[in-house]
């Protein structure tokens, strides 16, 4: 005879031992499997299945199956038969004679030839709502029949099994999320790549591209061409996510590819439309302005196929709208762009996507605002302009609604003031002090910010004879200085014949570690809007290029 509290134990170990192991599962068709066979080896069953809710709810769909016959992915749909009652009605169903059960569906049998005699059936529930459940089929042994005591322990089985399915769906979404995050990260990083890397300070177009979430539907680009024109883009991708993503690298692709010999903007949109048109799907567009601009002439040559419209702000402060007339690229294929021609003059011509105006606090910017905005930072050098204007545009701390990106053309020609040429001797610098002291009085500078910038300049000046030329005085450095009327500002260029600097070690250092050395590149960077070694003229070592505002009103005050 069997002793029921030995049998008991057995039940609550058993029962133990699967939670443990289901814990330990982090796969679901691990945890399905697990579940399946100990509790058909257990429940001495010839057969055992477990069937889950497809997404839909149309289905009850066999998803593991033990026993003489495979019946995975078998889809039973949902609402007729015994395991939907069990599920439908979120409780044990153990049908003892299948024969007599008005729900029992003979079809599996007949296709099979595996004979069902008895079921019993327990919901998968979390939270009370069931997803599916666990079926044994046909009690084996010397007493064939199901007992009161095996559905108790099959429904037991079954709440551990829904956990256990509960977690491993879990942990699959989770993975699935992290890889979708990884996915998008790498894409992020892919359309950065593609953006243009920040230009030397005299080149005359500047971009900034803000994305509102990893990956940006915008897009910009300049690509410098053989006869030293530069071609330039900016564009809008409908929708948002991978997909806009994806598109958004084809076209920009497709731009710096086909720019280099295609040198007709409305041409080049027409055959970047017609590939678009082709290829994309969903309904996707994209909105794009094209252009070439040749710095010799300030003339700029342009087409739009839907973009924003660009703004030209002149040399006295007016603004010229250019409206767009043709639709976005990937609407109509074989359309032509007209191209439209623009002479800067002295003024900065901008593109920009919706997200700057319709980027705002109370109320979006819109173009008045923009152009407002435009206004204000029209003296600050091309980078910190853009810069200046997106950090306001995203100073609400409120997440950004849209991607923002800004392209200012504008012409990198100074007028020249003088060119100084010195040996690398300290006695010279008194000279040196006093020609750009007459030059920058010369251009308008109050007295205090005249003495900051000479001071400024004799820093960079010193930084050469003792660090670059390491105090020989048999060599040379000039000195080129230019006055920016339009932004009123003063460009210094300085050049060596030194060994090239390592940019990574041009750094400034704490006013409070008093040593020798690092104050002067601290002072230049205080008071200069602009201070960057760029790539310099054949024959030379090292360009270092300075630019300062004539309105600046810091002075000598080093903070």
């Amino acid at each position: 005879m069997i002793d029921p509290d030995s049998h008991l134990m057995q039940e609550i170990e058993f029962v133990a031992s699967l939670g443990a192991q289901f814990t330990e599962s982090m796969e679901l068709d691990e945890t399905l499997r697990n579940a399946t066979l100990r509790v058909m080896e257990h429940l001495d069953a010839e057969a055992a299945s477990v069937f889950l809710l497809n997404p839909e709810g149309t289905h009850l769909v066999c998803r593991f199956c033990a026993g003489p016959m495979d019946v995975t992915g078998l889809a039973v749909p949902f609402g007729k038969g015994i395991l939907s009652r069990a599920v439908i009605n979120n409780s044990l169903e153990m049908v003892l004679d299948v024969r007599g059960d008005k729900d029992f569906d003979a079809k599996v049998d007949e296709e099979t030839s595996f004979v069902t005699h008895s079921i019993l059936c327990a919901p998968l529930a979390m939270k009370g709502k069931p997803f599916g459940a666990i079926e044994i089929i046909n009690k084996a042994g010397a007493h064939p029949l199901f007992t009161i005591k095996d559905g108790r322990l099959l429904s037991a089985l079954a709440s551990l099994s829904a956990f256990a399915i509960h977690h491993a769906r879990m942990t699959a979404e989770r993975v699935a999320q992290e890889s979708l995050r990884q996915e998008i990260r790498l894409a992020g990083e892919i359309q950065r790549n593609l953006l243009p890397r920040n230009p030397e300070p005299r080149f005359p177009i500047f971009g900034i591209n803000l994305p509102a979430q990893d990956i940006s539907g915008d897009f910009y680009s300049h690509v410098v061409l053989a006869d030293g024109r530069i071609a330039f883009s900016l564009g809008d991708v409908s929708g948002k996510g991978i997909r806009a993503s994806m598109l958004m690298s084809k076209t920009i692709s497709l731009f710096q590819c086909l720019c280099k010999t295609m040198l007709q903007p409305g041409r080049l949109l027409a055959a970047i439309n017609d590939e678009v048109v082709e290829t994309s799907s969903h309904g996707m567009f994209v909105t794009m302005i094209a252009g070439i601009y040749d710095p010799a002439t300030e003339n700029i040559v342009f087409a739009n196929a839907g973009h924003l419209p660009p703004m030209l702000r002149k040399a006295d402060g007016e603004f010229e709208v250019f409206e767009a007339e043709m639709p976005p690229l990937g609407i109509l294929s074989g359309i032509g762009f007209p191209d439209e021609k623009v002479c800067l003059h002295g003024g900065s011509f901008y593109l920009y996507s919706d997200g700057v105006t319709e980027a705002g606090f109370d109320q979006e910017l819109g173009e008045a605002g923009l152009k407002a905005l435009l206004n204000e930072f029209a003296k600050y050098p091309l980078a910190q302009r853009l810069r200046g204007i997106v950090e306001r545009l995203s100073s609400s701390g409120q997440p950004l609604h849209d991607d923002i990106t800004l392209l200012v053309i504008e012409s990198a020609a100074s007028y020249p003031v003088g060119v100084l040429r010195f040996p690398s001797d300290p006695a010279t610098l008194k000279e040196m002090r006093d020609r750009v002291r007459d030059m920058v009085e010369s251009a308008g500078a109050a007295a205090g910010l005249t003495e900051a910038i000479v001071v400024a300049v004799n820093e960079a000046c010193m930084n050469v004879i003792q660090h670059g030329y390491q105090g020989r005085s048999d060599e040379e450095y000039e000195l080129r200085v230019g006055h920016h009327k339009n932004r009123h500002a003063m460009i210094f260029e300085l050049l060596d014949h030194a060994l090239p600097v390592d940019k990574a070690k041009i750094k400034s250092r704490s006013l409070e570690d008093v040593r020798p050395g690092g104050l002067g590149v601290h002072f230049i960077r205080h008071l200069m809007d602009e201070m960057e070694f760029c790539a310099p003229p054949d024959g030379y070592g090292n360009l270092l290029y300075m630019s300062i505002r004539m309105d600046k009103q810091n002075l000598l005050e080093i903070s």
